[in-house]
């Protein structure tokens, strides 16, 4: 509030009570006025406090669908019931959206036109306060300074009225007084008298200045009230116009708000009820017997003749194995298209695209490299995946033990077998070979893969040859592969994938009937 002190011109007199027409009462009215620019700074912390709690709700159910969407791929549950939780993770990201717009609103619809307003209705001076509010202060001294003079006169003559009438009082009992006491001379009492009769007259002179200032002053009044009301007026009028204003701010607040006229709002929880009423149990409990229950395929062992072109690895001791090696002792005949060295150039071949992938990694348009291997660890896993993809198979086939579609007793591997006898503990663990052994989940060391995992698990084919697991992935770019083993697709394409990413930012998936490799920041989960 600005305070301007009243100019030289006679001091006007401290205001003795709350009335508005008193003397300086007006500085209440104005003080409103600049009270106006303060509360545009507290709406507008408002409106901003609001927005920081809309940001943090939206990040906080952003960061739950993440952490929970995480959590249930990796998990033990699967089929409907897995999509069933999943809902609930997209609801809250369709939330997130919608909050997130609504401090965007707030602060562009709301905020945004406080200040604006603010600053078009107070312009501040250049030392302190405010334009308006000092227009409006001199002008109620203005209409006020006559009107504040006459009542300045009219309280002196007052003043000097009420003490002529004191001075009479004391003179007349002074000669009463006198005339008692028979030891004061005539003289004395004459003088007495005189005093009395010059009180009078200065009393009857008094009272006559006191009534004229009253006839003046209540004459004065109307050019007054005149004066002060129309001035309040426009202060009224600005008042208005900042609670118009705020009035329409605050529904413009409560617009932003709502939710409940967001269209977008009430299908979110349709589409959620919809994914929850589709969960199937039946369903889940045929996918699971299906994949890995009674419903499974099994390869039984069958009867078959002796073959003499396919013989077993001679056993030998292991000090012979050690110093001569193993002997083949059947070797299926080449392709026509076979090359010398190819198995080695093969080799050559996947080292050269893992060294490509290691050193530059994936970029995504606009993004940074995908981080190199820690560790020689990393690098042999990598070159081991890579070993035992379908292509890499396919590649090495020149040399390799055939085996009738139907299987071999001969080939039957006991080790899987948990009911066969161990003869020879020491050998058999020696000559197993060793396997690949999948991630394990965090529920459970003894739990098997889930088929919905991005892992692919282990259950989900069948000794049959069922197809695999997979998870639908879309692709978000365009990709051409490089390489033999590397899928081409198109932004949009529905993708499986079926291994997680490993260290180097891969992927194994299908398309198409095809399997292969792809980088896995191009694709997203559907």
């Amino acid at each position: 509030m600005s305070n301007y002190a009243p100019s030289d011109e006679g001091s006007l007199p401290q205001p003795s009570s709350d009335s508005f027409w008193e003397v300086g009462n007006y500085k209440t009215t104005v003080k409103r006025m600049e009270d106006g620019y303060r509360l545009c700074n507290e709406l507008m912390t408002m409106v901003k406090e609001r927005c920081e709690i809309e940001k943090s709700y939206a990040k906080a159910l952003k960061h739950w669908a993440k952490k929970w969407n995480k959590s249930v791929e990796e998990g033990p549950e699967y089929g409907t019931m897995s999509s069933g939780w999943k809902s609930f993770c997209t609801e809250a990201e369709r939330v997130h959206d919608l909050h997130m717009e609504v401090r965007d609103k707030l602060i562009s619809d709301v905020q945004e036109e406080v200040a604006t307003w603010q600053k078009e209705n107070y312009k501040k001076l250049m030392m302190t306060g405010f334009k308006e509010t000092k227009e409006a202060d001199d002008a109620f001294r203005k209409a006020q300074k006559p009107w504040a003079k006459m009542l300045q006169r009219v309280n002196q003559s007052k003043k000097a009225y009420h003490t002529a009438c004191r001075n009479e009082k004391t003179a007349i009992n002074a000669e009463n007084n006198g005339k008692k006491d028979t030891s004061i001379s005539p003289d004395k009492v004459k003088a007495l008298r005189d005093r009395v009769e010059k009180c009078k007259a200065e009393t009857t002179k008094t009272k006559d200045k006191y009534d004229k200032g009253l006839q003046e002053i209540n004459g004065y009044n109307a050019k007054y009230m005149e004066d002060m009301t129309l001035q309040f007026q426009k202060c009224q009028e600005f008042e208005e116009k900042r609670l118009q204003f705020f009035k329409q701010t605050l529904l413009n607040m409560h617009q932003c708000l709502d939710l409940s006229v967001e269209q977008r709002f009430p299908q979110i929880y349709t589409d959620l009820q919809q994914s929850i009423v589709k969960v199937e149990s039946g369903q889940d409990l045929k996918f699971w017997a299906k994949n890995h229950g009674t419903e499974m395929g099994m390869n039984w062992p069958q009867f078959e003749e002796y073959n003499p072109e396919l013989r077993a690895i001679t056993k030998k001791s292991k000090k012979n194995v050690a110093n001569e090696g193993i002997t083949m002792t059947n070797i299926t005949p080449l392709t026509e298209n076979y090359q010398p060295n190819s198995y080695h150039h093969q080799q050559a071949q996947d080292s050269q695209k893992l060294s490509r992938r290691r050193t530059l990694g994936w970029r995504l348009p606009g993004l940074g490299a995908r981080p190199r291997p820690k560790s020689m660890s990393d690098t042999c896993q990598q070159q081991s995946s890579l070993n035992n993809s379908p292509a890499h198979d396919q590649r090495h086939n020149s040399t390799v033990m055939e085996r009738s579609s139907s299987g071999s007793v001969d080939d039957y591997d006991d080790t899987k077998n948990p009911f066969a006898e161990d003869d020879n503990p020491t050998s058999k663990a020696s000559s197993r070979p060793t396997s690949n052994t999948s991630n394990t989940a965090e529920w459970s060391d003894e739990d098997e893969a889930n088929p919905f995992t991005n892992g692919g698990g282990g259950g989900g084919s069948s000794g049959t040859g069922d197809a695999e697991v997979g998870v639908p992935v879309r692709a978000l770019y365009d990709y051409e592969g490089q390489e033999d083993d590397e899928l081409t697709f198109k932004a949009g394409d529905l993708l499986t994938k079926l291994e997680d990413e490993d260290e180097q930012g891969w992927c194994k998936g299908k398309f198409r009937g095809r399997a292969g490799l792809y980088p896995a920041n191009y694709v997203e989960a559907v």
